[in-house]
């Protein structure tokens, strides 16, 4: 485990995880806080992309972890069979789940067929289509993204205001 430090005040240091499965390493970034709140990147992105927003999501109070997948960042790859074990790891996905579709002007970054199986292995996906935007939707359509993000974490933000 590594921790590193951000490069300012304004941004408190994580911690590098690393979780082996199947032989593959996993690395992610723990933000602290309670929760947890998964942070996944898109295609060719790494976990440093959600910085900002795991920042705000833990001065929130929130316990934020941002996962470089498999092939990225600081994350191995094995190559053989790589897109079922992506579907394996998505199967065991235990907690609600926000999923933000990037859909740019050559459609959307995943397929009807692949959002189909998502739904099927995750039953309560709330899954979200941002128009304009492409791999990067933090970057591309940064409103958008946080109004679906407060939404959806909606109800436990409420919570943790009250307590």
């Amino acid at each position: 485990m590594t921790t590193f430090s951000g490069a300012s005040s304004h941004s408190p240091s994580w911690t590098e995880r690393v979780v082996v499965r199947d032989g593959v390493r996993l690395s992610c970034r723990d933000w602290g806080g309670s929760g947890p709140d998964v942070l996944l990147h898109g295609l060719a992105g790494h976990a440093g992309e959600w910085d900002a927003t795991a920042r705000a999501l833990r001065d929130a109070g929130h316990r934020v972890l941002a996962l470089d997948q498999r092939g990225h960042g600081h994350s191995e790859r094995r190559p053989e069979n790589a897109t079922r074990a992506f579907w394996d790891e998505w199967a065991a996905i235990t907690c609600p789940t926000l999923a933000v579709l990037g859909q740019g002007t050559e459609g959307g970054i995943v397929g009807d067929e692949e959002y189909a199986e998502m739904a099927r292995l995750l039953p309560g996906l709330y899954g979200a289509s941002v128009p304009g935007a492409g791999h990067d939707v933090h970057l591309e359509r940064p409103e958008l993204l946080h109004d679906l993000v407060t939404g959806f974490l909606g109800p436990c933000l409420e919570v943790h205001s009250n307590s």
